[in-house]
């Protein structure tokens, strides 16, 4: 009798949310990442308890058919590329087609969508990689994800987060980096009811930005240096003689290089 066996999806997409789930900022980022392909220009971010009890982004990008809503929880199924050779040529921050369904199988999911063609949405429930529901909806144009009770199934990953406010610190920051390198798109975050500061015209909300640039702005002009033998335009923002390197972002085209 054989003694390799091939592994069923459910505990395989357990195996692979071990790499692509370390935090929950990690699915603030997937989630992101996936709003900024689906060009929007509003993104918004909520949690409650440092993510672990709940994590929504909403956006206002191209939004999914249902079938598409449904495939896209599925290992590998991805928009982004079709051919080895698309390999060569990735424009977009997302490629794989793992992210979904590693979350989906540690949390419970709702994913609510309608594509501006479409004349009604579609909302999904999945728990612990399970499909519970899809219906039709009405909603707007675009996708809001809700994760709730991150590792629900998997308690001996809960023992590894962090405080809340360890947490909440690197969703936060997270959210700055991809605000900083994304100016065209407005970002909000709120955690636990309680909204980041805003701008002060208080229309872009693009999240620490107001405290990140007063603080930056009059040394910008040395402490800006362009990446300019990359495939890509890309820049760094770095404070001089500022030993944090926290605030001291790289960007390459729209993909953000974050110290951690």
């Amino acid at each position: 009798m054989s003694k390799i066996k091939v592994l069923p999806d459910s505990l395989a997409n357990k195996i692979a949310a071990g790499e692509v789930v370390e935090r929950p900022a990690s699915i603030v980022k997937e989630l992101i990442e996936n709003s900024l392909d689906a060009g929007a220009r509003n993104i918004s971010v909520d949690i409650e308890s440092g993510g672990q009890q709940l994590i929504r982004v909403s956006d206002d990008g191209e939004g999914m058919t249902r079938d598409d809503a449904i495939l896209a929880f599925e290992r590998h199924a991805t928009s982004k590329i079709k051919s080895a050779e698309d390999l060569d040529a990735i424009t977009t921050l997302g490629f794989r087609g793992e992210a979904l369904a590693s979350i989906a199988s540690v949390a419970k999911v709702r994913l609510r969508t309608q594509n501006e063609n479409d004349v009604v949405g579609t909302e999904i429930e999945i728990s612990g990689g399970r499909m519970l529901k899809v219906r039709d909806i009405s909603f707007a144009k675009g996708c809001e994800f809700e994760i709730r009770d991150l590792f629900f199934n998997v308690p001996a990953r809960r023992k590894f987060l962090k405080s809340e406010g360890t947490e909440n610190f690197h969703i936060a920051n997270l959210v700055t980096h991809y605000a900083l390198a994304n100016p065209q798109v407005s970002f909000r975050l709120s955690s636990n009811g309680r909204e980041h500061p805003r701008d002060s015209d208080g229309r872009s909300a693009r999240t620490g930005i107001p405290a990140f640039r007063i603080g930056f702005h009059r040394r910008l002009d040395r402490g800006q240096r362009w990446i300019r033998r990359a495939p890509r335009p890309g820049f760094c923002l770095f404070s001089l003689g500022d030993p944090d390197n926290s605030r001291q972002p790289v960007f390459l085209h729209q993909w953000t290089l974050c110290p951690r």
